[in-house]
């Protein structure tokens, strides 16, 4: 899958499953990006990590999250595509 083709289907999961989080953590800003996903496609959430090269899936329930919380992954890596 070249550039393109995945810019394009990493924003319909982005418009499907995809959510930014802002939020006040003591006196720190935090951002966060997830894709929440059943745990049966965690092979999809893990295909993403590998191509953006950021961030991390994990398990939680029956769930698998693809997140990426640091800032500077988002700004040059996440939001260039």
């Amino acid at each position: 899958m070249n550039r393109s083709q995945f810019s394009r289907c990493l924003a319909g999961f982005i418009d499907g499953e995809g959510r930014f989080q802002v939020y006040l953590d003591r006196h720190y800003l935090r951002v966060m990006f997830r894709i929440r996903l059943h745990k049966d496609d965690i092979n999809v959430l893990q295909k993403i990590q590998d191509f953006l090269g950021v961030g991390r899936v994990v398990l939680d329930g029956n769930s698998c999250v693809f997140i990426i919380s640091n800032v500077k992954d988002l700004i040059n890596v996440l939001f260039r595509y």
